[in-house]
């Protein structure tokens, strides 16, 4: 027996894990599901985003940030809202989202998400150093005991 599956217009293998938000908007406009003026529009709300977290770290001071720091800020922005998007059961859904909804509520969305995972993430580290095996092996050792610590922590 034959099973009709629905392709999806924008294969998983297409998009970017990194910069997800990014390629969902590319991908989007190459095969025909967002228009370049609202993909264009979108773009300019990630510009907006940008200058709202500037402002919330370093104040009116903004225009005087290095180019370096900015493009820290606008990587992470745009990493939590990829991180709500990438919950989304098919990316053709989270385009839609990233359609309708506003880009700054997106963001709220990702940091809740980043937020929980963490939170998951600390509750699995807190075992495994409860579990901790005697083992010869200082990498081992060492990456349960300082780097999973350091990244946790940061």
């Amino acid at each position: 027996m034959n099973h009709l599956q629905k392709q999806s217009l924008l294969p998983t293998e297409r998009l970017s894990g990194t910069a997800y938000t990014e390629s969902l908007l590319e991908e989007g406009e190459r095969v025909g599901l967002i228009s370049t003026p609202q993909a264009d529009e979108i773009r300019y709300q990630c510009m907006e985003l940008l200058a709202d977290r500037l402002q919330a770290l370093y104040g009116k001071h903004t225009d005087s940030v290095p180019d370096e720091w900015a493009s820290q800020v606008f990587d992470g922005a745009l990493y939590t809202v990829s991180a709500w998007l990438k919950t989304f059961p098919t990316p053709e859904s989270a385009l839609e989202a990233l359609r309708k909804l506003p880009l700054d509520f997106l963001y709220q969305k990702g940091l809740r998400t980043l937020t929980l995972l963490m939170s998951d993430l600390r509750t699995v580290a807190k075992e495994l150093y409860a579990s901790l095996l005697p083992c010869p092996n200082p990498f081992y050792r060492s990456a349960i005991t300082k780097e999973l610590p350091s990244f946790v922590k940061s």
